[in-house]
């Protein structure tokens, strides 16, 4: 099967009022749900797809076209191909900013200067989208599920519901409520006020709402942050038993990205398991981050492709940690992640983003049919060859735009 070209496009889907405001990015209205899609075409008329967000799709695009479609094989037959793209890319050279650059002494020195350069990786070209697409592109030749390709281990994964805005109390408390008589058994809660009082306030309330059968996790995202609230490292360890008192599951990002001895000490310390690696990228950097977290969280799309992603969780099983990936994007990007989960043996839960006006249908526009959670609490990982969804071209022409 002989490749023929290499597409991007733009795709901006409307939010409704009262739009989205990302916990994340404090102050921020999201009216528009934004991502880069990649379109892989074949002589066969195979397409193979992907998407990724991306505060930089431009730049996106121009590194597919200029640095990345030289490096496609012109023919995709097996692993060994995608394998080789892969290694390529890996010796690429991709110009960025990022703390990972700056050495450690300075950047001791200059913590929240640290903190901007690693917020600038989200405004670095996400270019493993390309691989996933390949992988997409495989299966649907081999008329397999890439889970399949991989190495099937499970055929459906407990789903949590992955808030995004920093909300009211009893915003939280409904939306729990509604979650559970859905037969959801997990949420996942954003600790961003200046005072984590409040955000203690809401979780106490939420357990008392949902009992002791639902599962709470709390993301603080303090990894990239460079806006306030900031935590200290007595912060995050004072939260975290806090989180014990109230039987939360995991702490997800306690503390900036780059302070691994922070993140090793609280691990230590704290009794929940500590949680994050989104924006991490490759198998030597969270081969140090398994020794700091209890569970690493990379995504297909930013920390190097499936395959790579798939090793990753392979080392993390040997050393006892769970792999549970990152999955906050469209529907497209969820069935990559979904795929991966479908292969690993140690991954008990998959990120389900839904935070109204945030909703599936938004999130799921880009596929003919939406990814849904069971009244069991379980997503199934799609069947059908390649990433085990169809892409509706009719929102590509409505929503996208050739980047």
């Amino acid at each position: 099967m002989k490749i023929t070209d290499v597409k991007t496009y733009s795709i901006s889907i409307p939010i409704p009022k009262p739009y989205f405001h990302p916990a994340w990015i404090p102050g921020f209205t999201e009216k528009h749900f934004t991502f880069t899609l990649i379109e892989i075409l074949s002589d066969e008329g195979i397409k193979g797809y992907s998407s990724v967000l991306s505060f930089s799709i431009l730049r996106t695009k121009k590194f597919i076209d200029k640095k990345v479609k030289p490096l496609i094989p012109e023919q995709v037959e097996d692993i060994a191909d995608i394998e080789r793209f892969v290694q390529n890319m890996r010796s690429m050279n991709i110009p960025k900013k990022s703390a990972g650059t700056t050495p450690y002494k300075k950047r001791l020195l200059f913590p929240h200067i640290t903190k901007g350069l690693y917020m600038l990786r989200h405004f670095e070209p996400r270019l493993w989208c390309v691989e996933v697409a390949l992988w997409d592109l495989l299966g649907k030749a081999k008329n397999k599920p890439v889970c399949e390709l991989l190495g099937r281990t499970q055929e459906r994964v407990k789903a949590y519901i992955s808030t995004g805005e920093k909300i009211s109390i009893e915003k939280h408390v409904e939306d729990a409520r509604r979650y559970k008589e859905q037969g959801i058994k997990a949420i996942k809660l954003r600790a961003h006020h200046r005072n984590i009082k409040n955000d203690l306030k809401a979780i106490e309330k939420v357990r008392e709402t949902v009992g002791a059968d639902m599962e709470i996790m709390v993301d603080a995202n303090q990894a990239p942050n460079p806006l306030p609230p900031f935590w200290s490292r007595k912060k995050a360890l004072n939260f975290a038993r806090e989180l014990e008192r109230l039987k939360c599951l995991w702490l997800e990002e306690p503390l900036p990205m780059h302070d691994l001895y922070g993140i090793r000490e609280l691990q230590e310390k704290a009794e929940i398991l500590i949680a994050g690696g989104e924006l991490e990228q490759g198998e030597e950097r969270f081969g140090q981050l398994l020794d700091c977290y209890d569970i690493i969280q990379p995504d297909v799309h930013f920390s190097g492709g499936i395959g790579q992603v798939k090793r990753i969780g392979e080392m993390a099983a040997q050393k006892g940690k769970m792999l549970i990936p990152h999955c906050w994007g469209s529907g497209l990007s969820l069935a990559a992640n979904l795929q991966l989960i479908g292969s690993l043996s140690n991954c008990p839960y998959l990120e389900y983003p839904c935070d109204p006006p945030f909703t599936t249908d938004i999130r799921d526009a880009i596929l003919t049919e939406s990814i849904k959670i069971g009244n069991d609490g379980y997503v199934t990982i799609p069947q059908k060859p390649g990433l085990g969804v169809e892409v509706n071209e009719a929102v590509i022409k409505r929503y996208g735009k050739d980047s």
